[in-house]
């Protein structure tokens, strides 16, 4: 039946605009092809049924009532493309529907309940709202009813709430959502270029989203788009997501090339980014599960980047982190092989356990980066680069196996947690050859330590060079393993804690406070250059035997004027006297003019906190204590040099003690001392009273001779 409008009352349901004067009913098909007419059908009118419907050449079907078509409904020409004006099918009805629904021109709605139907848009087809809707007012339901489109067609909402069960874009196609409500129950699909575009509206795909074949989603002017499953883009599709726009996914992603500007994406799942590019401006980018940062390269500038429960951030090829940007990680942050980290003014944070994992054929460089790992560890096998006052500080565990390069000299590390140097191997703990004697690692920034720093294991040695190393703190502890090394070119500080251990300093050493050596075992260390000791420094030194004992040997001017605790063996003590060099200098070379020790002194003098103190050169100790202890008990016991069993000693080239007071031994007790001045006492005595006696009587015999020879005379 072809409408031929005869009366000029435009009414669907007047038989005698169609043409044999009859109305088109179920078995009809219904034809509206002259150019401007216009059928309309009254809302009160029941519902009204046709075999098919066919709309073209620039009419339109304006439906109040309920209407459904048997076969299909046509708008426009589909097999070729439309002439004049696009049709029109206009709805604000209850129900509405046909298993083909084929459009070319325009279907729009307002408050229609679509069912049992499959939508196909060709060409220009648009599918779009009512204008004048509002979106309170406008209700769009998509029941049991797949929605298809095809050469460049369109899905146009505007100001309204849609609820769809399937759609799918093709060739090109186009979707608008502007200030309105969609809501998909089955997944949608974007194929052949074509775009989705949300503005000022709420989208929830309550399954799977797919981007193929250079397809585009765009959300934009606080677009909010939720997908309850999957998100995977394909094939050089990309996005677009600007102006307080938010992306959720409750489901897992894979992503490509995808821009992103003061929005949120945000991923209960794992996420993946793929492609060319991933650029993150003035956003965030939160995910519960694994991140990972596989596009060819990855922007993230004055971006914040959120992994939380225990996920772990991978990165792939190039990441360039630019200012202000904040990452917080609750998992492992993994730079793998082959990939470069830049980075500048921003702040990355590890926590919950989380580990920095730096291999060995990636880099890191860090601008002005404050790292802080609150709860977690930071590992590095490849090299990092800092520079312009970059901060890692350290407050759990930072394992390092690598280079950190500096150029500026203003960048810093503060450990307050364990940082360990050592060859730790591959990440993935693979690589069995790997014996790491030789390794030598270069730290080009200054240390500044209130925790723990080992250097070396007990297996193998590490040599490392740092710009400057300083320890605060009386928690502070540098322990050094199996003869291991560290060089600067800048007085190494220990302004507290503790050093000890067996090994090297290619340095000078300024120690204004806190201890060398422990009580807990016996260690050799060897510094190079100077050392000098401040009067709150304290050397200790165990001696359990006359061939196990702490040393401290110093190549060049040793200033001792602190203290010195020594706990010497009980076994020991009670054998002969013996003289052992704890300490070893040479301050006979020493050069008025050496301006860097002279310096060294002022400083050490400086920090003291006596203010009329003065650090002299060689051994001027502020006090020496021993301690005998019993190697089977540990009991301890202080003993004094009055005692005759411990004494110390020093020269221009060494400090020692002599310890032993073995009664059998060559060395007199002292009591033995004095019955020997008593013995001595008696026997001048006796001498001196014979020599006394003998005088006299020689004297009385010599007068008896002299009277005998004077009577004998008379």
């Amino acid at each position: 039946m072809k409408w031929i409008d005869t009366t000029n009352k435009l009414d669907f349901e007047d038989p005698l605009g169609w043409d044999l004067n009859i109305k088109p009913y179920v078995y009809d098909n219904a034809i509206i092809s002259l150019d401007g007419s216009i059928v309309i059908s009254n809302i009160n009118t029941s519902v009204v049924g046709v075999n098919s419907l066919f709309v073209d050449n620039g009419s339109t079907f304006f439906c109040k009532t309920q209407f459904w078509s048997f076969e299909n409904i046509t708008i426009g020409d589909t097999v070729g493309s439309s002439t004049g004006f696009s049709p029109a099918i206009l709805l604000n009805t209850r129900y509405f529907g046909s298993p083909l629904i084929q459009v070319r021109g325009y279907l729009s709605l307002a408050s229609t309940n679509v069912f049992d139907s499959n939508i196909k848009l060709y060409g220009e087809g648009v599918l779009a709202s009512y204008d004048g809707c509002s979106r309170s007012t406008c209700i769009v339901f998509f029941i049991d009813t797949n929605v298809t489109f095809y050469e460049k067609s369109q899905l146009l909402l505007n100001n309204i709430t849609s609820y769809l069960l399937d759609l799918s874009f093709n060739n090109e196609s186009n979707t608008n959502i502007f200030e309105s409500t969609l809501y998909t129950l089955s997944p949608v699909i974007l194929n052949d270029k074509s775009k989705f575009n949300i503005e000022d509206s709420l989208v929830t795909v309550n399954s799977s989203l797919t981007l193929n074949h250079q397809s585009i989603l765009k959300a934009n002017n606080k677009g909010y788009l939720i997908i309850n499953n999957i998100l995977t883009m394909n094939d050089n599709s990309s996005m677009i997501i600007s102006n307080n726009s938010v992306i959720h996914i409750n489901g897992e992603c894979k992503v490509r090339d995808i821009d992103i500007d003061s929005s949120v994406i945000q991923s209960i799942g794992s996420f993946e980014g793929n492609g060319e590019y991933f650029n993150i401006k003035s956003s965030t980018v939160a995910v519960i599960g694994n991140l990972t940062f596989n596009s060819n390269e990855t922007n993230i500038n004055s971006g914040n980047i959120n992994v939380f429960s225990g996920g772990n951030l991978s990165i792939y090829n190039k990441l360039f982190i630019n200012s202000f940007s904040n990452f917080l990680i609750e998992g492992d942050l993994i730079i793998n092989d082959h990939s470069t980290v830049v980075a500048g003014s921003s702040r990355i944070v590890l926590k919950n356990n989380g580990k920095l994992l730096l291999s060995p054929l990636s880099n890191a460089k860090l601008d002005n980066i404050d790292f802080d790992i609150q709860n977690g560890t930071l590992t590095t096998i490849g090299d990092i680069y800092l520079s312009s006052s970059t901060l890692i500080s350290n407050k759990d565990r930072f394992l390092l196996s690598s280079n950190i390069l500096e150029t500026t000299k203003s960048s810093k590390i503060e450990n307050s947690g364990s940082m360990i140097i050592n060859d730790i191997g591959s990440i993935n703990n693979n690589n069995n050859n790997n014996n790491g004697q030789d390794k030598s690692f270069l730290i080009g920034v200054n240390v500044i330590n209130s925790g723990l720093v080992q250097i070396g294991n007990d297996k193998f040695s590490k040599n490392i060079e740092v710009l400057d190393y300083i320890q605060q703190n009386d928690k502070s502890i540098l322990l050094i393993n199996k003869n291991s090394m560290i060089s600067s070119n800048e007085t190494i500080k220990i302004q507290g804690g503790l050093v000890y251990g067996n090994g090297t300093f290619n340095s000078s050493i300024h120690h204004s406070n806190g201890n060398l050596f422990s009580f807990n075992q016996t260690n050799q260390i060897n510094i190079i250059n100077d050392y000098i000791q401040g009067e709150n420094g304290t050397i200790i030194i165990l001696i359990n035997s006359k061939d196990d004992f702490s040393k401290l040997n110093i190549n060049k001017f040793a200033s001792l004027n602190g203290n010195i605790e020594i706990r010497i063996s009980k076994k020991l003590i009670n054998e002969k006297e013996q003289q052992i060099d704890i300490i070893t200098f040479n301050n006979e070379d020493y050069d008025d003019d050496d301006d860097d020790l002279n310096t060294n002194l002022k400083l050490a003098s400086s920090s003291s906190s006596s203010s009329s103190s003065k650090t002299n050169k060689g051994v001027n100790f502020k006090s020496i204590t021993f301690n005998s202890y019993d190697q089977e008990t540990g009991e301890t016991k202080e003993i004094s040099e009055d005692s005759d069993c411990v004494k110390s000693k020093s020269s221009s080239k060494s400090f020692s003690v002599l310890v032993g007071c073995n009664e059998n031994s060559n060395k007199l007790s002292g009591g033995a001392i004095a019955g020997i001045v008593i013995g001595c006492a008696v026997f001048v005595a006796i001498v001196g009273t014979l020599i006394h006696f003998s005088s006299r009587i020689s004297l009385r015999i010599r007068h008896s001779d002299a009277v005998t020879k004077m009577k004998t005379r008379k």
